[in-house]
């Protein structure tokens, strides 16, 4: 998981290394929906996105990756 608040254009527009050790590791990622990180889950197939400044929706991304065979 990696739930970043728009807090900051770091933030925004970071892509922090986790994602690529999850991806190594062959475990599907949660994330903020920002620019960086959907376009690598996108491209890759590797987990998906939610949004976090809606409540709930990060409970809602988990499920959908496990449903995910």
């Amino acid at each position: 998981m990696i739930p970043f608040l728009n807090t900051s254009l770091n933030n925004f527009h970071g892509l922090p290394n986790k994602i690529f050790e999850y991806i190594a590791a062959g475990i599907p990622v949660v994330a903020s929906d920002f620019p960086q990180l959907r376009a690598v889950i996108d491209r890759y197939g590797v987990g998906t996105t939610y949004d976090p400044a809606r409540p709930g929706a990060l409970v809602g991304a988990i499920r959908e990756v496990l449903r995910d065979e």
